[in-house]
């Protein structure tokens, strides 16, 4: 009865057989009209973002507006 038990707590946590794993989905297609469209949804969303966070009084550091102003990507 012992041996049973163990048994099957060793097949619960040191899985030997075949992992069931779930099918990957394939590679999205996207047409370039819904390409445009969700980098615009996504450029006003971080606009908007920006301005709320400007609202609340941000400060962001000199060093990095400045990193920024000149076209460094932080």
């Amino acid at each position: 009865m012992t041996f049973g038990v163990l048994q099957r707590v060793r097949e619960h946590f040191w899985p030997t057989g075949q992992k069931e794993i779930q099918a990957q989905m394939g590679p999205a297609q996207f047409n370039d009209s819904e390409i445009a469209l969700l980098r615009q949804q996504l450029k006003a969303n971080s606009d908007s973002a920006l301005k709320i966070r400007a609202a609340r009084g941000h400060n962001v550091n000199p060093r990095i507006a400045a990193a920024r102003k000149a076209g460094a990507n932080v």
